[in-house]
């Protein structure tokens, strides 16, 4: 990392979006995870305890605590020895401080691993043991007028059109337009971000819709090479549901493009838990993939194969690990996940929380270098983000001021977008 690094986005600034989220949406998402799932009277005053503490308690280790089931989420088989000793480090830090006194990101990583105790998620004694909370949530945006099936079929449709035309005109596909337009639907996909329910909504139609005058930074074309050139691909996903889709669109063109390769491999890198409602884990995948087999229309059953085969011969992998739902950033990624990426000929970061978390979610400055602050990173990287944070860099002082005069919650609302490669 560049000289001395600038202090982390705190949540102790009243007037900021960092404040803002801890005070106002994780109350609120406490509220859906109570209106959205049949729980126990008990189980629902343990939550409204849990919403009360934010406001007003401090930083504890719940490690240390004990859940309201009565057992020790120490003894959770679905947590790591790793895992706890990660989070216990982390807590002491900040153990006693206000919610309202602490580091943005270890303040909302900290808040799910509360909300899932609390729920009972990692309780085996806890009918919601291994329960999704936001599943239901999930679940509605999957089969929403708008949801993956109708988003995959104007996927196809969109494409299908571009490679019917440049069939007709020239004779041969034009494979670098499709794909193009294949990162600009993974990108703007990211809007539908269930932890951000007003841009969520808000966006909901858009995804499909061209829109690169809203791309502050844009190297597709250095991108559409790197993706031609890499025998291993790496994405480490965000959301499920819509972003899933054109994400995994992208994926199979690209499969697609490298089919004459004798080794072209992709990895998926996903949640272990759930994690900022809509955060893709291995189950949610399935998921989708699942909704594929289910509609008459033969192409959208024949999508959702391919990738089932994919699966079974290795060619596509998911790896879910502890860590992308941890409270730690990426300079500080475990040997393992290290040692994967350094094998990647590019790995795609896809989301606002893991460009915050690429860049320690700190106060940088914007015309800061993106490629000096991350030299620890272990591979080539993109990324693909709409901004819903106020963090950026790699933008010149003069676009930043052009910006701020033209909407000044332009780093927060999800209308712009970064297309970056980092080459290493």
């Amino acid at each position: 990392m560049i000289k001395k690094a600038p202090p982390p986005i705190s949540t102790g600034d009243p007037d900021s979006f960092a404040y803002r989220t801890i005070y106002l949406r994780k109350p609120l998402i406490i509220n859906q995870v109570i209106e959205n799932n049949t729980l126990k009277d008990t189980e629902i005053r343990n939550l409204i305890n849990f919403k009360n503490d934010i406001r007003r308690g401090v930083i504890t280790d719940p490690f240390t605590s004990g859940n309201p089931q009565g057992d020790c989420p120490e003894t959770s088989p679905l947590l790591d020895r790793g895992e706890i000793n990660t989070w216990k480090t982390e807590i002491k830090k900040y153990s006693g401080k206000s919610w309202f006194e602490i580091p943005w990101y270890f303040a909302e990583a900290y808040f799910y691993l509360r909300l899932l105790i609390t729920y009972g998620y990692y309780s085996p004694k806890s009918h919601n043991y291994m329960k999704d909370p936001f599943e239901p949530l999930k679940k509605k945006e999957l089969h929403a007028e708008t949801g993956v099936i109708d988003i995959l079929k104007g996927i196809l449709d969109i494409v299908g059109d571009m490679e019917n035309s440049n069939e007709h005109s020239s004779g041969k596909t034009n494979r670098g337009e499709i794909l193009k337009t294949l990162i600009l639907f993974s990108l703007w996909g990211n809007r539908i971000d269930l932890s951000n329910y007003h841009i969520a909504q808000k966006s909901k139609g858009d995804t499909l819709i061209p829109q690169s005058n809203n791309i502050i930074i844009d190297n597709s074309e250095e991108l559409l090479q790197k993706f031609m050139n890499a025998d291993r691909i790496d994405f480490i996903l965000d959301n499920t549901g819509q972003e899933l889709v054109c994400d995994l669109a992208l994926i199979r063109y690209l499969f697609n493009l490298n089919r004459d390769k004798r080794y072209f491999q992709i990895v998926l890198h996903v949640k272990k838990a759930p994690f900022f409602i809509s955060d893709t884990m291995k189950k949610d995948i399935d998921t989708v993939l699942r909704a594929f087999a289910e509609p008459t229309q033969e192409r959208i059953r024949n999508f959702g194969e391919f990738f089932s085969e994919l699966l079974d011969s290795g060619k596509l992998k998911i790896m879910e690990h502890y860590f992308w739902n941890g409270p730690l950033h990426f300079p500080d990624m475990p040997d393992d996940i290290h040692r994967s990426l350094k094998l990647s000929g590019l790995t795609v970061i896809k989301g606002d929380a893991n460009y915050r978390r690429l860049l320690s979610d700190r106060k940088w400055k914007v015309w800061e270098s993106m490629k000096e602050i991350t030299d620890y990173f272990p591979a080539s990287f993109a990324v693909l983000r709409t901004m819903k944070s106020e963090i950026a860099v790699d933008i010149k002082r003069e676009q930043a001021k052009s910006l701020f005069n033209e909407d000044r919650d332009w780093m927060v609302n999800g209308k712009r977008g970064i297309i970056q490669l980092i080459e290493k």
